[in-house]
């Protein structure tokens, strides 16, 4: 007889028990050795270690069978309890892992509809872009610069400014032209004039703005733009 893989201790030593009180009434002598071997050898695989176990810790000619299968019972609740541990922790494992799935095809869709609902928005009147609404702009209320187009500051301070600005020059395609400086800024005819705003000298083409010209005076000057025009007179 051997313990099937369903059965639990209880279970298949009441069958063994049943057994030998049936050897018993026919007049068999059965020894509680005799008993115990028959419960070792005959229990599963999964009770291997405490089998082993006892056979080295135990006497077994001595060892009485109610504490052997106490022995057996005990493991058994132990492998029981893991085995629900184990379960429990997959089981625990899995719900997460759909959870994170679940959320994470929550966070997608949201972004797909936050996507969606970015490009069918209208265009902010402030700043023209389309990831937001007017009254969420980073730039309301605050000024425009009518000659950049930027946001934070005032035409008139505007480091960009045209022809007529400080740091602006005329284009002209020789790197050798000449210029004129004098000490004194203003407008003569329609000659054109480079006003620097952050120096006291300025330059212009034109001989007839000077009423002092010394021609010897030669040098170089970096504009605005960074180019370096030649410089004669002053």
């Amino acid at each position: 007889m051997k313990m099937k893989d369903s059965e639990t201790i209880d279970e298949y030593y009441t069958k063994v028990r049943e057994l030998v009180n049936q050897l018993k009434a026919y007049g068999e002598d059965i020894l509680e050795k005799r008993v115990v071997e028959k419960l070792l050898i005959s229990v599963t695989e999964k009770y291997d270690p405490i089998v082993t176990t006892i056979e080295e810790t135990k006497d077994i000619t001595t060892l009485i069978v109610t504490e052997l299968v106490g022995s057996l019972e005990a493991y058994e609740k132990r492998r029981s309890r893991r085995e629900e541990n184990s379960l429990e922790n997959a089981f625990q494992s899995q719900l997460n892992m759909r959870s994170q799935n679940s959320n994470s095809k929550e966070e997608n869709f949201k972004s797909t509809m936050g996507d969606k609902k970015k490009q069918n928005m209208r265009p902010c009147r402030i700043c023209k872009r389309t990831n937001h609404l007017e009254k969420d702009c980073y730039f309301r209320g605050k000024p425009q610069c009518r000659n950049c187009k930027r946001f934070g500051h005032m035409e008139k301070d505007c480091k960009l400014k045209g022809n007529h600005q400080a740091n602006c020059i005329e284009e002209n395609n020789s790197s050798d032209q000449l210029f004129y400086t004098c000490n004194s800024v203003a407008e003569i005819g329609e000659a054109t004039w480079y006003i620097d705003s952050a120096a006291s000298n300025h330059m212009t083409y034109n001989k007839g703005a000077f009423q002092t010209l010394d021609e010897s005076f030669k040098t170089n000057v970096k504009l605005g733009d960074y180019h370096i025009v030649k410089v004669e007179g002053k």
